[in-house]
């Protein structure tokens, strides 16, 4: 049996995740060209209509998921090279329909089966990882009841094609379309991306997660795991801090009330900042790790308090709903863009269980 440590198992997701992310922005880019393809079939292009709205949402819900994960790498150079072909073959004019339905079906198939695997590996994964990963049982559901349509797609329109005849239709298809109908109404109530949600909502999940990580951290029995889970407190705690600053915190510093709150909340980050580059040169098996550990668990609990009890209630008294859901899209672009500067890079070809090659987040 192969062993993985934590950080291994961490950068495996993150990129399974970074794989998948770039499928379905490629899948989105797709879709008008499928779907025109078979324009002479109103059913199947109905169909691909409302899957191409689910694929637009599950990209939304996707990054909200890598954005809660809070770990970033560089899609591996297969799945670079599968996506550059296939786009190649569906914008190729001379290519056959029933080819660009299939390479298209395939990449959906491809799509499923990935999220499977980060499924399977987010049940096995600590706590926190399963909270951020939460969200991922909802876009699993949808690509799996995706890859059942586009069944039944391709089997209509590629044997009518070839064939010049509808296929025979047996009660089995009628229950699996029924089935799949019934899934994507369920995950299209359900599910829920983050730019949805109003900022203060966003906040208040960064902030469930790193009270989580100090728990793992402090129920932790060895000094590998405890150094990876810092790794991540580390890697949530910065980019966070500095999204919240650009965005919150500067659309809110006209207020006199909110900029004395803010000079504040300013303060205790550099506090943060300042014991998290300490706690970096620590060995993770000395007392003096648990310590400063105890101390930053302190702060940011303080602060998180405060920010949730006090300011979070100022802010929703001088904000509309609209504005609070912008602020939150704002803020989740910036903290992905932070997070793609702190996060390690995994090398070329590198595979989920290999040992990447990391380099040190940058510092703040």
């Amino acid at each position: 049996m192969v062993t993985v440590t934590e950080q291994e198992k961490r950068l495996g997701i993150a990129s399974e995740l970074a794989d998948i992310e770039m499928r379905q922005r490629a899948i989105v880019q797709w879709n008008s060209t499928i779907r025109s393809l078979i324009h002479n079939f109103k059913d199947e292009r109905e169909t691909l209509e409302t899957i191409a709205d689910e694929d637009e949402k599950n990209l939304r819900m996707i990054e909200t998921v890598m954005t809660n994960f809070g770990m970033r790498v560089e899609p591996k150079e297969f799945t670079k090279g599968f996506v550059r072909l296939a786009s190649q073959r569906i914008d190729d004019s001379g290519a056959p329909v029933v080819e660009k339905l299939g390479v298209y079906a395939l990449t959906k198939q491809n799509q499923a089966m990935c999220g499977f695997l980060v499924h399977k590996a987010g049940q096995l994964s600590m706590v926190d990882v399963k909270a951020a990963l939460a969200l991922f049982e909802g876009i699993q559901t949808s690509m799996e009841k995706q890859v059942g349509q586009m069944t039944g797609i391709m089997e209509k329109v590629a044997v009518q094609l070839i064939s010049g005849e509808e296929p025979a239709s047996g009660v089995t298809g009628r229950l699996r379309d029924m089935a799949a109908t019934v899934a994507g109404a369920v995950i299209n109530a359900v599910g829920k991306p983050a730019d949805e949600m109003n900022v203060l909502n966003v906040l208040r999940m960064d902030h469930v997660k790193v009270k989580t990580l100090f728990r793992e951290i402090k129920s932790a029995t060895t000094a590998v795991d405890k150094n990876d889970l810092f790794y991540q407190v580390r890697l949530d705690l910065l980019s966070h801090a500095e999204a919240e600053e650009e965005t919150v915190y500067q659309t809110f510093q006209q207020y006199e009330d909110l900029k004395a709150e803010f000079d504040t909340s300013w303060s205790e980050h550099e506090q943060i900042r300042t014991i998290l580059d300490v706690i970096s040169n620590v060995e993770a098996s000395s007392q003096l790790f648990e310590e400063r550990m105890k101390d930053l668990r302190a702060i940011v609990e303080e602060h998180v308090e405060r920010e949730e009890d006090e300011i979070f209630k100022m802010i929703e008294a001088k904000s509309n709903e609209d504005d609070l859901k912008q602020l939150a899209r704002d803020f989740l672009t910036r903290k992905a863009q932070i997070q793609e500067q702190l996060s390690p890079h995994i090398t070329s070809g590198s595979v989920s269980g290999s040992s990447p090659e990391m380099s040190p987040p940058a510092m703040m």
